[in-house]
């Protein structure tokens, strides 16, 4: 955030506080997810993965919890599931199913399970 004479200006790459929240733009959901700044949106419209309230000039703000949602589905995505599959889940469900992965051997290309 930048502050000019006590004025609170939010940037694209800055955080926002409201009503006690901090709210991110999509250039820290980027850096904190490690997903692409074209993800993101796109998991958004078709698969309902998070929905992020909209600021001024429409921009996508983003709460902690999304943070951490999309990072739990970037890593069940990564673990092997498919995002249709994953997207509408409960985080208590993404964790558990990433901790069950951690327990089963890494599969190889053309094994089946």
């Amino acid at each position: 955030v930048n502050i000019i004479d006590n004025k609170w200006k939010p940037s694209y790459s800055s955080s926002v506080m409201l009503k006690g929240a901090v709210e991110h733009p999509m250039g820290v959901v980027t850096r904190r997810t490690g997903l692409r700044v074209d993800v993101i949106p796109a998991w958004e419209r078709r698969r309902e993965a998070v929905q992020p309230r909209r600021g001024s000039g429409n921009r996508r703000l983003y709460t902690d919890d999304d943070i951490r949602r999309l990072g739990l589905i970037r890593r069940t995505v990564e673990a092997g599931r498919q995002i249709g599959q994953v997207a509408r889940l409960s985080n208590a469900d993404l964790r558990e199913y990433l901790s069950a992965s951690r327990l089963q051997p890494p599969r190889l290309p053309g094994s089946v399970r």
